[in-house]
């Protein structure tokens, strides 16, 4: 017997931009970058997945200093 598969919503373009700000703030703040996207993909009700893409496609990732 098979799972049925989850269903997302569909999330708009602000959304997903809100959703980036609040992840980099949360990372800013000393969040790892998990931590930061599985929060967010918890609010929005989608996939980790989903969240960390738009967060490295948008650019704006803080990356760890050497």
């Amino acid at each position: 017997m098979r799972a049925e598969r989850r269903r997302y919503r569909i999330v708009d373009e602000d959304s997903k931009a809100d959703a980036i700000a609040t992840a980099v703030r949360s990372i800013e703040a000393g969040d790892s970058f998990t931590a930061a996207c599985a929060a967010v993909a918890k609010a929005l009700d989608v996939s980790e997945t989903a969240v960390r893409g738009w967060v490295n496609a948008s650019g704006l990732r803080p990356q760890p200093s050497l």
